[in-house]
């Protein structure tokens, strides 16, 4: 589930103004794995008290992937039931964790969301883009010349398909149709495009030869860095002690933190003939 919300974003075309929905949809899934699907709604995400046990599943129904389900079905039910429950924890907690550091209640990514032409028609859809004027305060914008043509946009019905085709170049098309409304479209549509701006938002992962590489940090990379994360918050101690071992050349070393590792040498000298000059 993680990997497809990262693949959404590794695309050219702007994506941002999908960015609320898949937020939402991601971490719905993911709770989806411990908690009851009547519990789960789009709006109550922030607020749902994920350590209620009557939100949760029962651990017999706790998410787990054919390996595991395989494996525990081979333990005795004490060694299970241990085993089930240290996963709810972790699905807690991981839970607790994603909701306080993902922006689901961010009012600007939610009014984003209406530059989709998928959602014309739908009267939050006609609110959302109203609010947009509100972060462009200095566009000279008349208030209700941009608030009719909203209604009109919302209205329209010989508007081209949105299917397989850009957003920046559907609008392209629709703009010259609502002069009062395109100054907004097309700041939004600056910002979303601007490569100074997809080095902030969208991770800038390696310079090579003065060119920079936009959104393309390796899935691999990723799970690298949340591997680490993950062990970290799960034993409660800093990144030195997970890795201090009191003598270095004897001590056992968990293999679990050095899978990436092992790999990085071989990964770091292909990239770097690939951008060789010849």
């Amino acid at each position: 589930m993680f990997k497809s919300f990262i693949l959404t974003f590794k695309q050219k075309e702007p994506q941002v103004h999908k960015l609320h929905d898949v937020l939402a949809n991601t971490t719905v899934t993911f709770f989806a794995c411990f908690i009851k699907v009547e519990n789960l709604n789009d709006r109550k995400l922030v607020d749902l008290d994920l350590s209620l046990s009557s939100h949760q599943l029962p651990l017999s129904q706790l998410y787990t992937d054919s390996k595991v389900t395989n494996l525990l079905q081979a333990m005795f039910d004490d060694e299970k039931k241990a085993i089930l429950t240290s996963l709810k924890k972790a699905y807690i907690k991981t839970g607790e964790y994603m909701r306080k550091k993902l922006p689901l209640n961010n009012k600007f990514l939610e009014n984003l969301s209406a530059l989709d032409p998928i959602v014309r028609g739908h009267s939050a859809a006609v609110t959302a883009l109203d609010k947009l004027r509100a972060f462009f305060p200095t566009l000279d914008t008349d208030q209700d010349s941009h608030q009719a043509e909203v209604k009109k946009y919302h209205l329209a019905e010989n508007l081209p398909s949105p299917t397989d085709i850009r957003l920046d170049h559907w609008w392209a098309k629709v703009m010259p149709n609502y002069p009062a409304l395109s100054p907004i479209i097309k700041a939004f549509l600056q910002f979303l495009l601007d490569p100074e701006w997809k080095k902030i938002i969208l991770h800038d992962e390696s310079h090579h030869n003065n060119q920079v590489k936009y959104c393309r940090m390796a899935v691999s990379t990723y799970e690298a860095y949340q591997a680490i994360k993950y062990q970290l918050l799960t034993r409660n101690i800093s990144a030195v002690q997970l890795f201090k071992r009191n003598d270095i050349l004897y001590d056992q070393v968990d293999k679990s933190l050095v899978l990436h590792i092992q790999t990085a040498k071989q990964r770091g000298m292909k990239c770097t003939s690939a951008h060789r000059p010849t």
